[in-house]
């Protein structure tokens, strides 16, 4: 009987867990468009120098969704910040990003290493889809945005000699 009790208990407390996970419900969808592609798009940028980053800028034009705060892309998150009429979101990369790694025998000399960190992406989306969170009155909205446009490759120059 006590086993029976100590079973039950612990259901209750692994199922009670699982239940406060975040739902995210998509409100809809918004399928961009040739007319509407510069109304969200994406721009890939690179520093000049090895090791000066590396990134993406993501756009969002004011008149497409209402209260924009972040963007869910390519399996980050950031928040969405108003400039000029146009909400954008810099999400920073690993490319042109200098490792410093030690890879010896001496686990001791290791320890150092940082691990990458694991982000549990909440949403299975493309490449070119975005998840973008809207806030109104307390009221959160998840839309997705298909078919966003990626424009040219930004390379910073290096440095002037």
């Amino acid at each position: 009987m006590k086993f029976y009790s100590i079973s039950l208990f612990m259901c209750f407390i692994f199922f009670g867990c699982a239940s406060h996970k975040e739902e995210f419900q998509l409100s809809k969808t918004i399928n961009l468009d040739q007319k509407e592609e510069l109304q969200a798009y994406f721009q890939i940028w690179v520093a000049g120098v090895q090791g000066g980053g590396s990134g993406i800028n993501f756009f969002i034009t004011k008149d497409l969704i209402k209260n924009p705060t972040e963007v869910y892309f390519r399996g980050k998150k950031e928040s969405l910040v108003l400039n000029n009429n146009v909400y954008v979101a810099h999400f920073k990369t690993e490319l042109n990003q200098e490792k410093d790694y030690v890879m010896d025998a001496n686990a001791v000399k290791e320890h150092k290493n940082t691990l990458p960190l694991v982000d549990n992406f909440p949403f299975n989306i493309k490449d070119n889809e975005a998840i973008i969170l809207s806030e109104t009155n307390g009221k959160k909205e998840y839309i997705l945005l298909k078919s966003i446009v990626k424009k040219p490759l930004l390379a910073y120059p290096s440095i002037k000699k």
